[in-house]
């Protein structure tokens, strides 16, 4: 495994993390292995970052986590514990704070590395008081770093603003070779500022590794799923890479963006799919390949929006409720 520092004030992380939303809830379907063998994989095969959220079967993935954590008695500073507040509860600095110390309580523990907002609130709410609200916690030992999910450009900069002690320091943000939007403008702005990037949905939920056949609700209904599935030059590419390399489509698809400068966080539902994906990050493509990979995607590099605009009009309460209702 490779190690590399999340952007330029972050912490050490693992040049591939893990994603836990298929922790806790039905979207994905039954995993194939149980969370402490998951867990155990990726923690021997030096997989350091793991990214979990509230929202995620509406806590039970942190809770899941700190359980496999504490029966696997992984030392503390070994792990990089990232989690996400929910953009309905960054409505205001209470609220926020109420949800950051629940978050601790699923997780048993002290403080979690790396706290982010999940999408930005809506436009009425008080970003400021919330962000300010998280120095407070980093200044309590309850977190020790923020970090943003799903904010553009434009929400970037209105939050770097509010802060008045600390830096964001990182940007989580979907990004594979079938979603190429954030090159356009994020990727750049990201990289000139010293953010670091975390890439979420980096196999298209599945549709890069070339193997997928079966239909769950994750997939259910998102369009890069659908065209990443569908795109049979894309695909040839990415096969006739990986035997250049005696690897898989889905090691290429990870590796592809480690060289474009992001930390990608796939998800797991049995433990090889945590061995080949951590194995990605020793391959290096060569600058021919990259250009290859460029060239048959380039289809894909429409503009990025982060969070949909019609979303940050949709009441704390009405958000909530419809994410209960998916299940997510």
């Amino acid at each position: 495994m490779r190690y590399i520092r999340l952007g330029r004030y972050g912490p050490r992380v693992s040049v591939i993390g893990i994603g836990l939303w298929q922790f806790g809830q039905k979207a994905w379907g039954k995993l194939r292995s149980t969370p402490r063998e998951i867990v155990h994989a990726a923690i021997e095969n030096g997989i350091t970052l793991y990214d979990t959220a509230e929202i995620y079967g509406n806590g039970l993935s942190e809770r899941i986590l700190g359980e496999v954590l504490r029966v696997e008695k992984v030392p503390r500073d070994e792990v990089i514990i990232a989690s996400k507040l929910a953009g309905f509860n960054a409505s205001d600095k209470e609220r926020a704070l109420k949800s950051l110390r629940a978050s601790l309580t699923r997780l048993g523990l002290d403080y979690i590395d790396l706290y982010q907002i999940h999408w930005p609130p809506p436009l009425w709410c008080n970003l400021c008081s919330v962000l300010r609200g998280l120095e407070e916690a980093i200044e309590k030992g309850l977190i020790k770093y923020i970090g943003l999910s799903n904010f553009d450009v434009k929400d970037i900069e209105k939050a770097r603003k509010c802060l008045k002690k600390h830096e964001i320091v990182s940007l989580q943000f979907q990004y594979n070779l079938a979603y190429r939007g954030p090159e356009k403008e994020l990727l750049p702005y990201l990289k000139r500022e010293g953010i670091g990037a975390l890439a979420w949905s980096p196999l298209a939920k599945g549709a890069l590794t070339g193997e997928v056949k079966e239909r769950n609700f994750a997939r259910l209904g998102d369009p890069v799923y659908k065209r990443a599935s569908r795109d049979a030059s894309l695909q040839t590419v990415l096969k006739k890479i990986a035997i250049n390399h005696d690897s898989t489509p889905a090691q290429i698809a990870l590796a592809w963006l480690i060289a474009k400068g992001a930390v990608p966080i796939p998800g797991a539902r049995k433990v090889s799919h945590v061995i080949s994906n951590a194995r990605a990050a020793e391959i290096v493509l060569n600058e021919s390949e990259i250009r290859l990979l460029d060239e048959v995607s380039a289809k894909y590099t429409q503009s990025y929006r982060g969070f949909s605009p019609l979303g940050r009009n949709v009441p704390c309460a009405i958000q909530r409720l419809i994410l209960r209702i998916l299940g997510i």
